[in-house]
């Protein structure tokens, strides 16, 4: 597991863990691949964050005064907004049919002051407040195959 308790600005990278970033200051990049739960706090500390995430579910616990403007693309993903914030899936006038695997979600909090850049493939992103997030290794309790 990947703990931090601050991130004072950077890059991180995280591979194959879980973890949680406690709090972040300044212009930071993160880049998560096939991690199972990371839980970020995001706060007005943070005037630039560039993310991209990879088969990881991203859990991002916002401060409810955040200013940000948000700009969310998501690929084969999710993004769920359990906040107030203004924040919605940009429709296309395309008439086209069929699923669309490709969504672009944008809008802001507050003034929008601080950028928040969000790029997910194949993963999910979950933004809201006071976030409550279940690292605790699930044990199988079927873990014994059926003889057929």
């Amino acid at each position: 597991n990947a703990n931090i308790d601050h991130l004072n600005g950077g890059k991180l990278t995280i591979k194959f863990s879980k973890g949680t970033v406690g709090s972040m200051s300044g212009n930071v990049v993160l880049r998560f691949e096939f991690c199972d739960k990371i839980k970020i706090g995001l706060s007005n500390d943070v005037k630039d964050l560039d993310m991209k995430n990879s088969y990881t579910t991203v859990y991002l616990d916002a401060a409810n005064n955040l200013s940000a403007s948000f700009d969310i693309h998501t690929s084969f993903g999710e993004f769920k907004n359990k906040t107030s914030f203004d924040i919605g899936e940009e429709k296309t006038d395309n008439d086209r049919n069929g699923p669309r695997f490709d969504k672009e979600y944008s809008g802001k909090a507050g003034s929008g002051s601080n950028k928040v850049n969000i790029r997910t493939e194949f993963g999910e992103v979950i933004l809201g407040h006071n976030l409550q997030v279940d690292f605790s290794e699930k044990k199988n309790k079927n873990k014994e195959g059926k003889v057929i």
